[in-house]
């Protein structure tokens, strides 16, 4: 049985770690939530943060919106990629009483794929960027094109 549990280190929890997120961070969008994610060294675990405001409403249903959003984590911790900081940042249309596990799930799987594939992507350039999909030393890092204009 795997291991359900998030230990602090898989924890977002001072300011400048956020505000590095904010600002050095992709942003990736879903119907309620804007996600940040910053990458970071490759042996670090992924951290996960909220900042959950008081557009959203009182207290209590901040606190629902926490509770909720950290058990989607949770539960979906596998397809994480590892050496990632996320923040999670609800919009302000969300309906805190509206917000279950289920919806969450639903909202936040596409966005861990597009997220996973994004974090490959990003890694496989930073390893090898001369290289071009053939092998071939491009000028530049940048890829050769064909007489058409499309990229080989």
């Amino acid at each position: 049985m795997s291991c359900l549990t998030r230990p602090r280190r898989h924890r977002l929890l001072r300011r400048p770690d956020f505000t590095l997120c904010y600002d050095e961070g992709r942003r990736f969008f879903s119907k309620h939530f804007v996600v940040f994610v910053r990458f970071r060294a490759s042996g670090d675990p992924w951290r996960v943060g909220m900042a959950v405001t008081k557009k959203i409403g009182t207290a209590v249903m901040r606190n629902r919106v926490k509770r909720v959003l950290r058990e989607c984590f949770r539960l979906h911790q596998a397809l994480l990629p590892p050496a990632v900081d996320l923040v999670i940042v609800p919009k302000r249309h969300l309906k805190p009483e509206q917000l279950d596990l289920a919806a969450a799930t639903r909202e936040f799987l596409p966005l861990l794929k597009e997220i996973g594939g994004y974090v490959v992507l990003r890694r496989e350039q930073n390893a090898c960027p001369d290289i071009s999909r053939d092998g071939i030393a491009a000028p530049g890092g940048l890829e050769p094109e064909t007489a058409s204009g499309v990229k080989a």
